[in-house]
């Protein structure tokens, strides 16, 4: 976490995490994000399309 936000985020907190993507509109009909849940070291424990 960077900027303001690191000054309120504590070790063991939870945080979301967002990315962007640039395409054209013909790909974005077809895409579907997805969900990544991951333990308390990191692992990831559950995958699943957010659609």
């Amino acid at each position: 976490i960077n900027g303001a936000a690191a000054r309120l985020a504590q070790i063991g907190d939870r945080i979301i995490v967002v990315s962007y993507a640039d395409m054209d509109a013909a790909a974005a009909e077809q895409w579907v994000p997805d969900v990544l849940v991951l333990d308390e070291m990191n692992q990831p424990v559950k995958s699943r399309d957010a659609a």
